[in-house]
């Protein structure tokens, strides 16, 4: 019975992990934009952006003038941080339009009056979509001084969109606003210049009340606030970090509600059948189904979640392999692989399974899942990996397993031709035959690798024993020092070189240019 619920639960997992698919993709894509906007560089166009927040945050600050400085600099942060968030939403909604800076437009000419634009798939601009962006001022009304200043008229001239921070849009544009207040109080003035016979100087303020105009037609949301354009020039990888964790968190409760209906759904058939069987009660049915639901929700908010980062991470890699895997289901499938593969592991550490049945499950798992997709990836890794000990041992591992799964698709398959179709005594006779030829195959490749297997264990048990303990007390302990460094001792068991081996190591990878390998 026990059995039997694991595998109806193995069967809903796939299911909800099918489904996030095109939540994955969606929200993954986005994703990369925030990724693209820190770095600068963009590998699934092959571009590279002309300003990102990592650059502009190394920009040169001087003593005297440090603060207009760094204000200037959070403009130009807000410029690339602004478009990465329209952009984003655009790859959320299924919009293939992109939000730029206008000097990453390719072949544009330098333009004083156009900071950032909205071009198509095609690259061409979008008619009207052209704005400036402004962050001046330390209040609203010192905003509104400046934009109505000699120094900013010919965007008003220009009759260009203008775009603000966040958190002075309403106090500027709300009826009864600044703008408002301001056209109230120069029409007053008008009047009485009029009343005075000054002409001269009623054109000055009929002019200056058209301005006024013009901005609150003109005026709208950059998408983020003054706070954030000065977080992002100082901290921009905690800035782009931020806003990846809000677009993977937005996938993670758009899927839950989908797993949460779907897991509700059956669940409530599966127990209503049972309470009409008078197999469990009203109360009983009622639980199950709740608790069903949740465990859909919480299945699918990490899928959507995690499998978002994922595919933003995998669709801008350096390796093109990587970016073709991004755009299949692979994303979403290695949070479910995960788990299911570090429960197998602990299963082996407890003394509950073998070493050989727990390299077996994993295979299940592991190959089950990435399918052709990743096998030449395995193959080639193993083919070029260095003669040490370790790297010999995996590849001959992969070897017996490659073998192991051939001579397992051949049976499987024969099999299922005696189980489907009728053949003649002499085909069926001839298909056994070949079905017990394959069956020795199998327990010779599984002979192989059992032996290998154990005598690898045997000889590294104490070291993954150590690495694995450390492991967990450093995750018991909040320690990410000591986490990585036992992580880097079992990655050197197993032959690879770990690009970092401590946290110092590893945020010089993240701040560097190095690509980081998967």
């Amino acid at each position: 019975m026990k059995d039997k619920k694991q595998f109806r639960k193995k069967i809903e997992e796939k299911i909800l992990q099918g489904a996030a698919a095109d939540t994955v993709q969606r929200f993954g894509s986005a994703v990369k934009e925030h990724i693209v906007s820190l770095t600068g560089k963009d590998s699934e166009l092959g571009k590279e952006l002309k300003k990102s927040l990592k650059s502009i945050s190394k920009s040169k600050r001087s003593e005297e003038f440090f603060e207009q400085n760094t204000k200037q600099q959070a403009g130009f942060s807000a410029e690339v941080k602004a478009s990465a968030r329209a952009t984003a939403e655009a790859r959320i909604k299924g919009d293939k339009t992109t939000t730029i800076r206008f000097d990453d437009i390719k072949d544009a000419q330098n333009d004083p009056i156009i900071d950032i634009c909205k071009i198509d798939a095609f690259g061409k601009m979008i008619k009207g979509s052209d704005a400036q962006m402004k962050f001046v001022g330390d209040k609203p009304e010192e905003m509104l001084e400046k934009l109505l200043g000699k120094k900013f008229h010919k965007y008003l001239d220009a009759d260009v969109k203008l775009s603000i921070p966040d958190d002075f849009y309403d106090e500027l544009q709300s009826n009864g606003g600044l703008i408002d207040t301001k056209i109230e109080k120069l029409t007053k003035q008008l009047e009485r210049t009029k009343a005075d016979g000054k002409i001269e100087e009623s054109k000055q303020i009929a002019a200056r009340i058209e301005d006024c105009k013009k901005i609150k037609k003109n005026i709208r949301k950059s998408g983020l606030t003054n706070k954030e354009a000065i977080e992002a020039r100082e901290h921009p990888r905690l800035s782009a970090a931020k806003d990846i964790a809000k677009v993977s968190a937005k996938a993670g409760l758009e899927q839950a509600a989908i797993g949460a209906a779907f897991a509700g759904g059956t669940s409530l058939v599966r127990n209503g059948v049972a309470y009409l069987k008078g197999e469990i009660s009203g109360k009983e049915l009622g639980i199950n189904t709740a608790k069903d639901s949740a465990e859909g929700a919480a299945v699918s908010f990490a899928t959507g979640a995690a499998g978002s980062i994922i595919k933003g991470v995998m669709q801008n890699s350096s390796s093109k392999m990587v970016r073709s895997l991004s755009k299949t289901s692979l994303p979403a499938s290695f949070v479910i692989l995960t788990k299911d593969v570090g429960k197998l592991v602990i299963k082996y550490m407890q003394g509950e399974i073998t070493g050989p049945e727990c390299i077996e499950k994993i295979g299940e798992q592991g190959f089950g899942e990435l399918g052709a997709s990743m096998y030449s990836t395995l193959t080639t890794s193993a083919v070029r990996a260095s003669a040490s000990a370790g790297t010999k041992m995996v590849a001959g591992m992969v070897g017996s397993t490659c073998g192991y799964l051939a001579a397992m698709y051949v049976y499987e398959t024969l099999s299922k031709s005696i189980k489907d179709y009728q053949f003649a005594r002499e085909q069926r006779i001839l298909i056994e035959v070949e079905c017990d030829e394959a069956v020795q195959l199998i327990e010779k490749y599984r002979a192989e690798m059992n032996l290998m297997i154990e005598e690898y264990l045997k000889d590294y048990w104490t070291q993954f024993d150590e690495g694995i303990s450390a492991m967990d007390a450093a995750i018991l302990n909040n320690d990410s020092e000591g986490f990585i460094t036992s992580n880097a001792q079992i990655q050197e068991i197993l032959g690879r070189k770990p690009q970092f081996r401590n946290q110092k190591e590893f945020d010089a990878l993240m701040s560097s240019e190095e690509a980081f390998t998967l």
